[in-house]
């Protein structure tokens, strides 16, 4: 026990011995290797668990893929002669798959990093790459949907691999999409539902690839194929030879002709090893090149090509439909358009409605434009728009400008107009509150009813009642003036009222433009603008809360200035700027410059008019 304390207590406080200075080295797993077969390249540091990413644009002979990193610490003890040392370790490995680009004696250059402030750099690593070899068991074909293609045309590329025997541990290289004359794009594909297990996920630098699993025949032979397509666009003009794609494989192959199988059935299964181990069979590496077909690609032609021309090249065609198709000014209509074209559709968009014609100020859109869903060969958009007044008899056609690569021209797709029916929005002013406005009274003639009675009707007669025989005279002086006493002092009160409410609300009217520029950093909406205005014009004018709306001042506002020295102007400038607010609050919203500009013009127009209120 006493030698075990002694221990703990040495290990506990014995000095650290501080590690060798910071040191940098890279490795690869192997030195030779085939064009398109990847491999393992490590940057290895010593001395630092804290190193920068290092820069490996140096390595313009590989591809290069991250495989992540990891700190490398250690930690150990010794004692010798009861002398108790402890040594700490710090390190990083940086890990990345390489794919060499071509054949020949190539080299890794050195690859420089930043650590604690100074700069270090790795050994040089010398690297054999082969060019791929062709194979009676393996073939890798890639066949292009045309030879001849025009700047911005989608290319289908049908890549296929006929495989002949039992592989494993395969990866893909496809330098399509590091080549800078185009631009590559793995398309969706739809996998059949209750025939899942005919495709097969195969992960790449560039994303995953759904392939499909199938069998055929080439040159009399029977093979199992792996088969996707790529999508490309070719960005220059030229005759171009595409880059060269390979795969490599892992192949078992039995040692006597004997024990050759059918590499269809075990293809990819779990149990591949199976019939293999302990049976005389050996396992070799192989990278397989395919062809590489040469495409010629022709410019645009300048000559014919429309203002509104987005880059779209293909046979293309439009229909559209709205619901619903009768409504009110700024009620919405919901407008659905399906672009039928080619098989490629990721960069199909829906035109800028604003910009085709009959769409501009007689209709309400929306700055953001709707993101479309594929529906088989089409793309469907829907974009909700609203009539801006009640002449609006139709939706007119959605229309596509595109370059047709079968005629070599300039072609324009257009949907139908679509017939609508616009009802006007009705204004309602103060007339139309309840219990506002002119009593209208019913001045028939009256006639004698059956059973005696007369209606009430109206007459000088009416007025003038006639005494009875045998009434009363006057009555006293007294009783007069007691019941005129009650009348008088409800009139003095009613008068009173009227007064002190008359004052408040010239006190309310000074400060209704105060309240307004309080409400008007907090207005989000041109709905609360319209509010805002409306209350700032109810003070200001002393008219009913509730029940004005900017046709009722309209008329008000201009006999006011029309009595005073006001600029001729102000009225006019007043009147559209309510109209303007009604466009906002009522014609479907407004983007948010629109609604900042309008503020800042309304808070600048009452600050004019308040004085003359």
């Amino acid at each position: 026990m006493r030698l075990l304390l002694s221990l703990l207590l040495l290990l506990l406080f014995a000095p650290p011995v501080p590690a060798a200075d910071v040191s940098v080295r890279a490795a690869a797993n192997s030195s030779d290797v085939y064009v398109g077969d990847p491999f393992l390249y490590q940057i290895q540091v010593d001395g630092s668990d804290t190193p920068t990413e290092p820069d490996l644009s140096p390595l313009v002979d590989f591809q290069v893929e991250s495989r992540g990193g990891q700190q490398n610490n250690s930690s150990s003890v010794t004692i010798v002669n009861g002398q108790v040392n402890r040594v700490s370790r710090t390190g990083y490995v940086f890990n990345y798959q390489l794919t060499a680009k071509r054949a020949g004696n190539l080299v890794i250059p050195a690859v420089a990093l930043t650590i604690d402030g100074r700069v270090h750099r790795t050994n040089a690593i010398a690297i054999v790459a082969r060019p791929p070899e062709e194979s009676d068991d393996f073939k890798l074909r890639v066949v292009p949907d045309t030879a001849r293609a025009w700047i911005g045309q989608t290319v289908v590329l049908r890549v296929t691999w006929y495989i002949g025997m039992t592989v494993q541990d395969f990866s893909l290289s496809l330098p399509y999409f590091d080549d800078p004359r185009f631009s590559c794009a793995i398309p969706a594909v739809t996998v059949t539902p209750g025939d899942e297990d005919r495709y097969l996920q195969i992960p790449t630098a560039a994303g995953q690839i759904i392939a499909r699993k199938d069998r055929t025949s080439l040159d009399g032979r029977h093979f199992l194929t792996v088969s996707f397509p790529l999508t490309l666009i070719p960005n220059q003009a030229g005759s171009f030879t595409l880059p060269q794609a390979t795969v490599s494989a892992s192949v078992l192959t039995p040692r006597t002709r004997e024990r050759r199988r059918d590499p269809m059935a075990p293809l990819f299964q779990d149990d591949i090893f199976g019939d293999f181990f302990g049976r005389g069979s050996s396992l070799t590496r192989i990278v397989v090149p395919a062809d590489q077909p040469t495409i010629e690609v022709s410019p645009l032609p300048e000559a014919g090509r429309p203002a509104r021309f987005t880059g779209l090249i293909g046979d293309y065609s439009l229909a559209a439909e709205a619901s619903p198709v009768e409504a009110k000014v700024g009620d919405p209509i919901t407008l659905t358009v399906m672009i039928t074209g080619p098989e490629y559709l990721d960069n199909v968009t829906l035109p800028k409605l604003a910009d085709l014609p009959g769409f501009a100020g007689r209709f309400k859109i929306p700055e953001e434009m709707a993101a479309g869903s594929r529906q088989g060969r089409s793309m469907v958009f829907t974009q909700t728009v609203r009539a801006l007044d009640e002449t609006v008899t139709a939706i007119p056609p959605v229309s596509l400008d595109f370059f047709n690569p079968a005629t070599g021209r300039y072609e324009s797709a257009s949907s139908e107009p679509i017939p609508i029916v616009v009802h006007p929005t009705r204004i309602v002013t103060a007339q139309d509150a309840v219990g506002v406005g002119p009593l209208v009274v019913d001045r028939e003639t009256p006639t004698e009813t059956d059973g005696g009675i007369f209606p009430n009707h109206e007459g000088a007669d009416a007025l003038l009642p006639a005494l009875p025989q045998g009434a009363a005279g006057p009555l006293p002086l007294s009783v007069v003036l007691l019941l005129s006493a009650m009348p008088l002092l409800y009139a003095m009160a009613l008068l009173a009222r009227h007064l002190h409410r008359r004052r408040e609300a010239v006190n309310d009217g000074r400060k209704a433009l105060a309240v307004f520029r309080e409400r008007l950093p907090a207005i989000a909406t041109p709905d609360e603008l319209g509010r805002a205005v409306t209350a700032y014009l109810s003070t200001r004018l002393r008219l009913p809360a509730g029940a004005v709306t900017h046709a009722d001042v309209a008329p008000l506002l201009r006999q006011r200035f029309a009595a005073s020295a006001a600029p001729k102007d102000l009225a006019p400038r007043l009147e559209r700027l309510l109209a303007d607010c009604d466009a906002l609050r009522f014609g479907g919203g407004a983007a948010a410059t629109d609604l900042d500009r309008l503020k800042q013009t309304t808070a600048t127009a009452l600050e004019e008019v308040d004085p003359w209120l």
